[in-house]
């Protein structure tokens, strides 16, 4: 029987590093069948080839290629450390101006969900709604 590296490793393409499981394209994290039950293969290269993960931990790609399954690019962290080190958030930090061109500073930016959220733009959609219901009375 061939066992759950042996099957990784024929769809798996190695490049710069990473082990990069080529079986499924669509998805964003890739999953093999283990005993009857799907895992995801960064999870299960991190128990493999590691160590158990900690109850209440997730698995962090440190290249942040999802599809890398290399236990030596692979960590166990908090659920609140993983989303801090998600490379989209990372990149919604550096942001500095909204999408309708608006600086991020301290003094045009509250925090929503987590998220920062230009203050002009809040300012301005509360001015037309307040317009278009001044309008239909």
């Amino acid at each position: 029987m061939i066992s759950v590296e042996q099957k990784l490793r024929r769809k798996t393409n190695y490049v710069n590093g990473c082990w990069i499981y080529l079986g499924q394209p669509s998805t964003r994290y890739a999953d093999v069948k283990v005993n009857k039950k799907r895992i995801g293969i960064h999870r299960w290269a991190y128990e493999h080839f590691s160590k158990n993960i900690p109850e209440g931990f997730q698995i962090d790609h440190i290249c942040k290629n999802t599809k890398c399954w290399n236990p030596e690019h692979l960590r166990a962290v908090t659920p609140k450390e993983n989303q801090l080190n998600n490379w989209v958030i990372q990149k919604s930090i550096a942001k500095t101006h909204c999408d309708h061109g608006h600086l991020f500073s301290s003094e045009n930016i509250y925090w929503y969900n987590g998220h920062r959220r230009c203050k002009t733009c809040r300012s301005l959609s509360s001015k037309t709604r307040w317009l278009r219901l001044k309008e239909a009375a």
